[in-house]
Parts: structure tokens; sequence; C-alpha cells
């Protein structure tokens, strides 16, 4: 009975001891950092050097809850031992038993298509800073806000160390209305971008580090990917991150509780406010009302409305690509990714840990405990008020980081950031990397055909220098001492296109006419001006300017440029090339 309620129902039966630790719910946290980690520059307070310092080292000495034994232990309160009660816990408090603990100053960010975005400032600057001011930017979960109960205990933890937080709601969230035909996605970064250029252009002295909780850290998550080195946030911190929307969601649905409670409680809170703002989706093309009116979970919420509304063919194409996972090995800034094993909505099977330990920048810790961004640590006075564990840990890291950019000097912390006022994303670092790649692979083919021409020119040489016992490389003498050298063959006709091969061009046409250059004996066969061609119809090469572009016939040309003209032309069949070869050296002979 006690197995079945633990793995259909996800209730564990206590037996309550007089303490409230269980001595088998003390696993400690696992950190998985990167073979080839960064090392995090510095500011030494006693010999004022800039020294570096690997972030492992640094985590240890700065961030005791994560890597210190018998400090970096998660031991959830006796009563929620699962992740589900520990899941279900955090909605009843996030809707019924939060009270207001933060006060916020609201502002309203316009986009470019009419909508709005709000952010929620602890303090709103009344004038841009005179020196670097630390900020932390902050990214809710779905149909969230900055009133939910988790981003209240992270911004008091942030405060205790002196930190100013802002908060930014999706569109349709936490009050926010709708005034465009568009809400927000877990693939859309381009309102991230547009809150975070206004922030920049309102304060250029604010420095940012980035937090974000469930949907909101897929988000911040791929944006800061796709801008790579060009990123403004100096620090990056991702809780509950669902990575790969497509696997958490199937995983999900495996499950009766996953089917019948989360993702239809999910779905329902999307359709409750979508139906708030149906005025404005109503002139949509792609508005189904029927398909969307039997929506009754998440994934059919999706498949009607957000892959719509964005582009997506399919909902599954939309899970695919609103995925993080696939920008993790872009990200170029230190970076803490925070997930729960028993995670029942963000399943900890589909955490990419071989993209978060390839990143140097990376660094992942898991728990054995916590559910989704749960984490109610013991302690019977912990449940109303609700204490998290999360926040400590996450507001040490973001201290850890934040210290150490802020004591380098102004010449050391300088980044170019291009403020952009659109909303739309910059270009990732994985279509510049897959740009680059094809670049480098039509190199790769450019080299290794020059590799195989000097192979054959080489080849050439040697059968000219065997059957004739003239050098190749070597102007071809005459017997009145005249020397001519083909460095290239170049075909010349406007009806077919060109195909450039190196040294050689070669088309076919009713036209042909052969342009020879002699580049590299210019200077050897400048002296000889009182020499006369072999060739008829051709001036002394005593002048070789003027021989530039003047017609030769195909009669007039020299053995060696014979030879070169049939390579080309018989470049693609090697064997019919050397028959031919094979058989006008044998006519000559027997001439």
């Amino acid at each position: 009975m006690l197995g079945f309620c633990n793995r259909y129902l996800g209730l564990k039966v206590p037996f309550l001891p007089s303490h409230s630790r269980y001595f088998h719910l003390s696993d400690p946290v696992k950190l998985y950092f990167p073979k080839n980690e960064i090392s995090i520059k510095y500011r030494s307070p006693v010999t004022k050097k800039i020294k570096s310092m690997p972030i492992s080292e640094m985590m240890a000495i700065s961030n005791p809850s994560l890597t210190r034994k018998s400090r970096n232990v998660f031991h959830p309160h006796p009563m929620l031992t699962s992740g589900h009660t520990q899941t279900f816990w955090a909605a009843l408090v996030g809707d019924h038993m939060n009270p207001q603990r933060v006060k916020y100053e609201r502002e309203i960010v316009k986009a470019p298509d009419g909508g709005i975005i709000s952010l929620d400032w602890t303090t709103l600057p009344k004038r841009a800073s005179l020196k670097p001011t630390p900020l932390i930017f902050i990214l809710h979960g779905l149909t969230g806000g900055s009133h939910e109960s988790y981003i209240q205990d992270m911004v008091l933890s942030l405060k205790k160390y002196g930190y100013e937080c802002v908060v930014m709601n999706f569109r349709g969230c936490c009050g926010t209305e709708v005034m465009s035909p568009q809400l927000y996605c877990g693939a859309y970064t381009g309102d991230v971008q547009l809150c975070v250029n206004h922030i920049k252009k309102r304060d250029p002295q604010a420095v940012l580090f980035g937090i974000g909780f469930s949907l909101g850290s897929n988000v911040i998550t791929k944006y800061t990917g796709q801008l790579g080195y060009n990123c403004p946030f100096v620090g990056l911190v991702s809780v509950g991150n669902p990575f790969d929307f497509l696997g958490a969601n199937r995983a999900m649905h495996r499950t009766y509780i996953g089917r019948l409670i989360y993702s239809k409680r999910m779905g329902a809170n999307l359709l409750r406010m979508f139906a708030k703002h149906l005025h404005i989706f109503k002139d949509a093309e792609w508005l189904d009302l029927d398909e969307l009116n039997n929506a009754k979970n998440i994934v059919e919420f999706d498949a009607a409305a957000t892959s719509k509304s964005f582009g997506y063919k399919t909902v599954d194409e939309y899970y695919r690509f609103g995925s993080c996972a696939y920008d993790i090995p872009y990200i170029q800034i230190p970076t803490l990714f925070l997930n729960s094993m028993d995670d029942p909505v963000c399943s900890s099977f589909v955490i990419p840990y071989n993209e978060i330990k390839s990143n140097p920048h990376t660094v992942l810790a898991t728990t054995e405990f916590g559910g989704h961004l749960g984490w109610f640590q013991d302690g019977w006075d912990n449940l109303v008020p609700a204490k998290r564990w999360f926040s400590g840990p996450v507001a040490e890291f973001v201290n850890t980081i934040m210290e150490a950019h802020l004591s380098l000097p102004v010449s050391e912390t300088k980044r170019e950031f291009k403020v952009d006022a659109g909303g739309t994303p910059w270009m990732s670092m994985r279509s510049q990397t897959d740009s680059i790649r094809k670049e480098l692979i039509s190199l790769r083919k450019e080299v290794r055909f020059l590799e195989e021409s000097k192979q054959i020119n080489r080849s050439m040489s040697n059968l000219i220098e065997k059957f004739y016992g003239v050098n190749a490389d070597s102007p071809v003498e005459s017997d009145k001492d005249s020397a001519i050298s083909l460095q290239s063959v170049k075909v010349v006709s406007s009806e077919v296109e060109m195909v450039s091969i190196p040294q050689i061009t070669i088309s076919t046409g009713t036209q042909a006419e052969l342009d020879l250059t002699n580049k590299s004996v210019q200077s050897e066969t400048q002296t000889n001006s009182t020499s006369t061609s072999p060739i008829k119809g051709i001036n002394p090469i005593a002048s070789p300017s003027k021989q530039v572009g003047k017609p030769l016939r195909l009669e007039e040309l020299s053995i060696r440029g014979l030879v070169k003209y049939l390579f080309a032309f018989f470049r693609k069949n090697q064997f019919a090339f050397l028959m031919f070869l094979f058989g006008y050296i044998s006519r000559k002979q027997l001439s």
C-alpha cells in the first residue's frame, strides 16, 4: 500500500519523529563541473592585482550551500517528502497562502507590434548611475509573475546582499494587458531583448545578472545562448528548467497525475488568460475557436494557439525549436543550472548532461528532492509562510560572480553591447556556427582539389620528362633558343557559364579563345628581346605584355600547353585522358 501511494499518488506516509529531519532524506547536492572549466577573473583585495580562479574553486570558497559538506544538503519538509507533494504545496502557496512581502514599482515597455510588457522594479531608478550598478533581471514561470512566492523568496534573498531586482512579466501575466494579437512562448526571446535594451538605455552602467524559473529559465537560457559573446548578462542562473519541451511533456503525460492534474491545470491557466483577451485575437487567421475550446491540457492548447500564433507547423515543431538544450553549448557566461531529480513537470530524464559538461561556462546542480519550484525545507514553522531552500544557494552564486566582476577595473569588464530598438532576437550563435561550418567545408573541398591537382600536375610533369626528356617546370626550348611557358590557359566564352579550377578554367562554346599569361617568367623573358617565337603568328616573347590576351588557335599550342588543355578537358575522366595521351605519344613515336 505504501509502495502504491509512493509510485502512483506521490504520497509518502511519514512516521513523524521528534525531530523534523529524516536520516534517509539527507542526500547532498550533486555538482557537475565541465572538464575544461573557465577561470573567473577578479582583483585581489590585498595585492590589488588581477588574478583568475577556476569556477569550481571559487564556488568552493564562496558557495558553501552547494559545495561544502554538511551544508550542501537539502532536507525536505517531513510532510512534503516527494516531488508531487512539494509541487502541490508550491501551487497552493502560490495561489492562496502567499502574502505580498515585496513592494514593486511598475514600468510599462511598449513593443513594436503594439503589445506591452511590464517591468516590476524593487527600486525604480530615477536617473542613470555614474558607476557600475548591479541589477538582477528575473523571469517567472508559466502564467506566473512577480507576485509568485518563489519570485519573492528570491528577491528577498538577493536584497540581503544589497542587490536591486527587476522582474519581467510576460504579456498577459500579472495584470499585464494584451494589446496585440501575440502572447508569449518558450521559443520567443524578442521580448526579453526588448526589455534588456530598455534597461540599458535607461542606465548604461547597469551590470545585469539573469535568473529564470521554469518556462522563464528556458527563455532566458535560449536568449543567452543565442547571443553568445554579445550577451549583456555577466552571469545566469536557471532554476527548474524543462530543457526539452517535447521530452518533458511526453514524460509528464506517461503518468495519471501528469495527464490529469499537471497538464490539465497548466492548460486551464493558459485558457483562462487567453479568454480574458479573446477580443484581441478575434481577427487572427490562425484562430480556431472550436479547437481552442476543446483543448483539455497544455499540449492541446499549444497545438491550437501557441504554435500557430508563432508560425510553427505543428506543436512538436514548436517544442523542438523552443527547447533551450540546443543553445546551451553556445553560452559564454558563468551559468548555474539547478534542477530537482523528482520534478514531475520538468523530468530529470531530459537534463542535457553532455551539453552542460561540454561547455566550460556551465555548471549543473541537482537535488534528490524538491519537486517543481518547491524545495520547502525542514522545520514545522516553514509551511506558512513557506521557506524555500533554493534561494540561499542561488543568491550565493549570484554574489560570487557579481563581486568578482565588480572588483575588476572598467577596462577589464568593458564589452560592446549593441542596443537594438527592435524586438527580434539577433542571429543565433548556432546559425553563425552553421554558416561558418559550411564555409569551412567548401574551403576543405578547395584545398583537397588543390592537393589532388598538384599531385596530377606532378605526375604529368614526370610523364613529359620521361618521354621527351624535358622538364615540364622549365621553359620548352625551341630550335632558335626561344622559350615559352604556359602558366595558365583561359577559355573565354559568352554562351556557357565558366567553371573555375586552379590555374585552368574551361568552358565549351562556339567561339573559344585561349589567352596566355606568362607572369611567372616575365622577368626572365624580358631579357630575350632579340629572340623569335617558333610558333607562327606569335610576336617575339621579348615583350610579354603584348602577348596577354592575344588569341591563339589550338594547333598553335606547344606540347605542354596541349597537355594542360587536354588534362583540363578530361579532368572528370582520367582513364579516357590517359588513353588519349598514350595514343598521342605512340603516334608521335611511329611518325
